[in-house]
């Protein structure tokens, strides 16, 4: 095929550099190269963190292969996308809470803690981690507190948490898989 670069290095150049101009935030469509002779009339790039989503909506499996640290990234991303600002606390001594959630507008402002518990299936969330987490609620009074967990509850820790059902939620791996759905 005759083209009007000299070289595949150039093209390459030419197009590394349109692409870099690209907003990198959200879907993109956007004619990057046109010549008389060539026309790459269109690239899709999305952003790299649905495409993670994507990747475990189709493979939730593999959730269980993420770190601690990279499970509570992944469920921060899911809360922004669901509407809330949100801020990872540090990694060791968070304080009880791994993600601050916040929707504030001029109608409310709804603080929300995140306590993500990355286990594998069998490994159940119990009793002790649901006082630990309303403990946590009682002192620093947000709005909500939420457990999220790639495993499950044990029986006596969702009784528990049904007398606190106004002030804590459990979300397990079929919620998490809900969630990654709509992507």
């Amino acid at each position: 095929m005759d083209i009007s670069l000299s070289s595949q290095e150039e093209a390459k150049d030419k197009l590394i550099t349109k692409m870099s101009k690209m907003d990198s935030s959200g879907e993109i469509r956007e004619l990057l190269f046109k010549d008389d002779d060539l026309e790459i009339s269109e690239i899709n790039i999305t952003d790299i963190n649905t495409e993670i989503k994507r990747y475990f909506k189709n493979h939730p499996e593999k959730l269980y292969e993420l770190s601690p640290r990279k499970f509570e990234e992944l469920i921060a991303d899911i809360f922004n996308d669901l509407g809330f600002d949100v801020q990872l606390t540090q990694a060791t001594r968070d304080g009880g809470r791994d993600i601050i959630a916040r929707i504030k507008n001029a109608v409310t402002d709804y603080l929300t803690y995140v306590e993500c518990k990355r286990y594998a299936a069998e490994n159940k969330i119990g009793v002790g981690i649901i006082r630990e987490v309303s403990g946590v609620h009682y002192i620093k009074n947000p709005s909500k507190s939420i457990i999220v967990t790639t495993s499950f509850f044990t029986s006596d820790a969702k009784e528990k948490a049904t007398k606190l059902k106004n002030q804590l939620a459990l979300k397990d791996y079929n919620n998490i898989k809900e969630w990654l759905s709509k992507y």
